[in-house]
């Protein structure tokens, strides 16, 4: 695990924790990234559009 990552976004930094899993493939339980991940996890960004 990582933590406390700066990541800078625009002029903004944040301390960023990263979690490194290290899992068995297996085909009948796919992994689930990006915006099929958010959609399941009934996620929520609010941007500014600015």
């Amino acid at each position: 695990m990582a933590e406390d990552v700066l990541v800078k976004v625009d002029k903004f930094m944040f301390p960023i924790d990263f979690v490194v899993m290290d899992i068995e493939e297996d085909d009948d339980v796919p992994l689930i990234l990006g915006r099929p991940f958010m959609k399941t996890a009934r996620m929520m960004i609010d941007i500014d559009d600015g």
